[in-house]
């Protein structure tokens, strides 16, 4: 009976030292850390460590997503601005408009014609 409880307890040491080693350095190996330690021990550990990084189960970081998206928005706000820039653009030889007067329009937005007598 007491050999049983040392099993136990020594699993549940080797499983919860095998997830902390799973999950270091992000990368999301705990639940295979937790199995492994507990079954093999340190050598389970060391499986661990060197295994490659796992899926992260909550999808990409949160820091790559608003960095991306801050991105997106930072484009979005400036083709909003040109595309507002464009709309307020003229011609800039309108009727009325100063260099319209310049280049000898009158008000109505017509060449003046001059009669030689």
């Amino acid at each position: 009976m007491e050999f049983g409880v040392i099993i136990f307890v020594w699993a549940c040491i080797g499983g919860f030292i095998g997830m902390i080693v799973g999950e270091l350095g992000d990368k999301h190996n705990g639940h295979t850390g937790l199995f492994l330690g507990a079954l093999l021990g340190p050598v389970g550990w060391i499986i661990v460590a060197v295994l490659p990084p796992g899926e992260d189960p909550d999808g990409p970081a949160p820091a790559k997503t608003a960095a991306k998206t801050e991105t997106e928005l930072k484009i979005a706000i400036m083709e909003a601005q040109l595309a507002q820039l464009k709309r307020e653009a003229k011609n800039p030889i309108t009727p009325g408009s100063k260099p319209a007067a310049r280049m000898g329009y009158d008000n109505d937005g017509q060449i003046p014609t001059y009669k030689l007598d």
